[in-house]
Formats: structure tokens, C-alpha cells, sequence
């Protein structure tokens, strides 16, 4: 049984092994029940990635137990470490941990699954990614993909940069100067937003600064509005990995446009999530 932690660990077969695998279970075939037990250790909140993780859990037959952190004995004083430790001699399966530490730097007996970790990775949120992508466009070799927003406390960024330079894919990233770091080449936003074709916008991370108000007015000029939209391609498409700051990152009246796919993003994350499962337990 193997984990799965960062986007690093995976060559381009295992991706797209991976994304085949999703498909198939979004096309329901192939689904074999795993009779495991799985924990959701989530220390940082969530909802879709929590969420999808106990659906996609529950398609596959496995019993999944979620844990409250805020009821736990972390209140006393116990380390990340030592709980996890706990569920490994509780007899659990695997592990699937979402920290605000940016590596998951421990190893145990079961299967580790990074549900996100800090700034620097979230995995199954770049594998959804990569299939929603696909979905559209099938031939990834010469596609252009633009992320803008909160690159530097960004783990998607992170994850999907390493991803995307896996399978070739050219990937551009623009941010106000609050939100850049000496880790990415940055572009001008209105400079490439005629030529690329999948635009991934990114959530103004407010827990992570000091004052919101200034955060969210620094995002302006780099917003998708109605102006930007009209420029991209015809079959371009719009991504979020979601909690949208509606009006900060994205105009709230371009919700149910037609290039958004928001919703196919979060409706592939069971999927995704499916494949890393069967991926982490099949054995």
C-alpha cells in the first residue's frame, strides 16, 4: 500500500493512470469495494475536500470515521504525530490529514493521504484539476493555463506548477506584488489572457494576512471581470478550487457563465479522490 503526499512523488504514467481511473468511477465501471476503514483527520477546516474525501469513501464501500478536532485531545496538549499515531493502533486503514503544516513529515504503517498541507501542497485538489482539464480539452500537449491570485500562500499554485511541468503544460501565474514570491516567474495579466486557454483563479486567503480590507483591494486590478472575460478564447474555461471571494477574485455576475467549472471541479473531486484511495489501498 503506498501514500500519496505531493504532486512530486508521481511520474506522468501514475497521473494519468490516475485520471483514467477517475473516469472510469465518474463513468461508474470497474468499482470493487474495499472493505477498509479509513479516517478523515482534518486539522484545518474544510468542506469540499473533507466532504468529497467521506463520499468518495463512501463509493468505494469503505467505512470512513471523521474526526473533530476541536473535541479531541489536542486541546490537552497532544501533537499532530500522536493522534495520528492513535488511529494507526485504533486499527484504521488509512490516514487522510489536511494540516496548516506546509509537509506531512512522518511516516506510518498505514497509507498517509495529503489532503493539504500549509502553502506548499494539495494534491487531490491538482489531480481534480488536471481532470476537469482533460475533460475538456483531451489533448493536454499544447495548452496554456494562467493561475492568478494569492500565488504566495498557495499550495494549488504550488501543486499544480509541479504538475503542469510534468505533462508540459505551460503555465503562466500573474499576482499583485503582496502576493508574489521569488519561487515563480511572474506575467502581466492582461498581457496573456488572449492566448491561454484554461484560467485558474485563485481564493484571497485572508486567515493567512494581517488585514483583509487591504488584501481584497490589492486583488482589483487582477480580478476576472467582464472586460477580461470577453478576452479569453472561445473555448476557454474558468477554474476556482473554491471558497470563491465572490467580487474579489471573480465578479459575482459571471457565476453560472458558461466557461465556469466550478461545479464540474468539486463533481470531479469525488472522483479524483476515488482513484487515490483505490490507488493508496488496493495494495
Amino acid at each position: 500500500m503506498k501514500s500519496f503526499l505531493k504532486i512530486q512523488d508521481l511520474n506522468t504514467n501514475e497521473l494519468l493512470n490516475l485520471v483514467d481511473k477517475a473516469l472510469e468511477f465518474k463513468s461508474n465501471k470497474n468499482i470493487v469495494p474495499l472493505e477498509k476503514i479509513v479516517a478523515n483527520l482534518f486539522f484545518e477546516n474544510s468542506t469540499r475536500t473533507k466532504n468529497s474525501f467521506e463520499m468518495a469513501a463512501l463509493k468505494l464501500g469503505l467505512k470512513c470515521i471523521n474526526f473533530d478536532s476541536a473535541t479531541s485531545s489536542l486541546s490537552k496538549g497532544e501533537s499532530m504525530f500522536d493522534t495520528c499515531k492513535c488511529f494507526e493502533s485504533l486499527g484504521v486503514d488509512a490516514l487522510i490529514i489536511r494540516t496548516k503544516d506546509d509537509e506531512i513529515d512522518f511516516s506510518l504503517d498505514i497509507p498517509i493521504i495529503n489532503a493539504g498541507s500549509g502553502k506548499n501542497h494539495h494534491p487531490s485538489q491538482s489531480l481534480l484539476d488536471l481532470i476537469t482539464i482533460y475533460e475538456n480539452f483531451k489533448d493536454l500537449s499544447r495548452l496554456k493555463v494562467a493561475i492568478v491570485g494569492d500565488i504566495a500562500h498557495s499550495r494549488v499554485a504550488k501543486s499544480n506548477k509541479a504538475m503542469f511541468d510534468k505533462l508540459g503544460i505551460k503555465t503562466y501565474f500573474c499576482a499583485p506584488l503582496l502576493y508574489q514570491n521569488k519561487d515563480f516567474i511572474f506575467n502581466d495579466f492582461d498581457e496573456i489572457i488572449d492566448e491561454i486557454d484554461v484560467l485558474i483563479m485563485l481564493r484571497v486567503q485572508n486567515e493567512r494576512h494581517e488585514k483583509s480590507d487591504v488584501n481584497n483591494l490589492s486583488m482589483k486590478d487582477f480580478s476576472l471581470n467582464e472586460q477580461r472575460l470577453k478576452r479569453l478564447k472561445d473555448n476557454a474555461i474558468i477554474m476556482h478550487p473554491g471558497p470563491v471571494n465572490w467580487g474579489v477574485e471573480i465578479c459575482a455576475n459571471l457565476a453560472n457563465h458558461e466557461k465556469m467549472r466550478i461545479n464540474t471541479q468539486v463533481k470531479n473531486g469525488v472522483f479524483a479522490r476515488m482513484a487515490i484511495l483505490d490507488y493508496c489501498l488496493r495494495g
